[in-house]
């Protein structure tokens, strides 16, 4: 069969022999050319002649695929990912009818194509092996497997002898199989060793998804003494690490995380109204966010204020009580008092940002909300004099329309003739 001839038959189903009833001597004359055409130069002409190997083994099972198996071993390291994935599916489809053959040299090629870079590829293999059956999988292939397959709780029956492939999955590209060992993990538990490793990894992995693999299946453990290397790595230069890690956290119990980690990490989750909550005590952990990237610090901006504005609602409250009154020298002092309070509370906090932030001057952030603040107590300050002056007639002493006149001291002339008379002796 000529190239021109095998193109046109693997592109026009109704000539293909998968459409028509066949007899035996024409699918192996029809497959002899097929498997030829697993060496052609054009990938399209290489997958379409595996997916046709495929859908003929799948509608004549009879036939003996077995002398076909090591065409399709070949073309599962085909350079082309649609070859990989055509010719491992036709492998699966093979196993699915012939159980009896002698699988054993595909599952080393199989449980290669396990890591391949295309997940259709990876799926397939998986499923291949599951075909042919785990029991005949080496211990690694069959824990990745199970897990590109989503089969977990397949994956924690086989217990502790699982956790060391387990551990390595976590190095994984795909994020799917990361969270699915990182799951097993947790309900199978660890050793000392094995949880130093997993520390060990979210503090030097090489690769960003394995030090978000290490922080999600140290979450999953829940073990209390992850956290200080947890804190650390909320400042991952990894956007996915630090969201992992504040996850970890949280699943371990933010009771058990010191307060500017608690606060960090609530701050990543976008948690902002808990550390509202929180008070001023969260406040140092707030200013040290104020250096983290763009959206924490907004975020961390926002709850500064929030929680600056609810420290002086009460006083702020009080004060609008007594202008209402007519209350006015009780409205002043607590102004002035209110005013004090802000003043120490800033300056706290900009010594704070100083030290943690390694500010020059004052923080900007933390200038303007000061300056709020302090606006309205101004505006209340006006308020009560507009009141006075509206009820007793009297000016408003911020009204200054007239410059102060400027007069020199008094001459004190008995001095000045005391001294002169003393020059006059001498």
């Amino acid at each position: 069969m000529d190239k021109k001839t095998l193109w046109e038959t693997l592109t026009d189903w109704k000539q293909s022999p998968v459409m028509r009833g066949i007899n035996r001597l024409r699918i192996k004359w029809y497959v002899h050319d097929l498997i030829t055409a697993l060496k052609d130069e054009d990938w399209i002409v290489r997958a379409s002649a595996v997916e046709a190997i495929g859908k003929i083994a799948e509608k004549h099972p009879e036939y003996d695929w077995e002398a076909v198996v090591p065409n399709l071993i070949t073309a599962l390291k085909d350079k082309d990912s649609d070859v990989r994935k055509k010719a491992v599916e036709a492998l699966g489809k093979i196993a699915e009818k012939h159980p009896e053959y002698d699988w054993e040299i595909v599952v080393p090629d199989l449980i290669t194509a396990l890591k391949d870079e295309d997940w259709h590829v990876r799926w397939r293999a998986a499923w291949a092996l599951e075909e042919i059956g785990f029991e005949k999988v080496p211990l690694d292939g069959r824990v990745l497997a199970l897990l590109i397959l989503k089969k977990i709780d397949d994956a924690v029956a086989i217990g502790e002898p699982a956790v060391p492939d387990l551990i390595t999955a976590l190095k994984d590209e795909d994020r799917g199989v990361r969270e699915r060992a990182a799951e097993a993990i947790g309900k199978i538990g660890v050793n000392d060793e094995q949880f130093e490793t997993i520390v060990r990894m979210l503090k030097e992995g090489e690769t960003w998804w394995e030090r978000e693999g290490a922080a999600m299946a140290l979450g999953e453990l829940k073990n209390v003494k992850a956290v200080p290397d947890l804190i650390a790595a909320l400042k991952d230069k990894d956007w996915y690490v630090r969201w992992r890690t504040a996850e970890a956290l949280e699943k371990i119990g933010f009771d058990k995380v010191p307060l500017d980690g608690r606060v960090l990490a609530l701050l990543i989750l976008e948690k902002t109204d808990e550390v509202v909550a929180m008070g001023e005590p969260a406040v140092s952990g707030l200013i040290a966010a104020l250096k983290n990237e763009y959206w924490v610090r907004e975020r961390a901006a926002w709850a500064l204020e929030k929680i600056a504005e609810k420290l002086f609602e009460k006083p702020i409250a009080l004060v609008e009580q007594f202008i209402e009154k007519g209350e006015f020298e009780e409205a002043l002092e607590t102004i002035g008092n209110t005013t004090m309070a802000i003043m120490k509370f800033y300056k706290g906090a900009f010594r704070t940002a100083k030290k943690e932030n390694k500010t020059i001057g004052k923080d900007r952030i933390l200038l303007k909300q000061r300056e709020e603040l302090l606006k309205k107590l101004d505006s209340l300050t006006n308020e009560v004099y507009a009141r006075v002056k509206e009820k007793e007639g009297l000016p408003n002493p911020l009204d200054e329309k007239e410059p102060m006149e400027w007069k020199p001291p008094k001459r004190d002339d008995k001095k000045s003739s005391r001294i002169e008379k003393k020059n006059d002796n001498t």
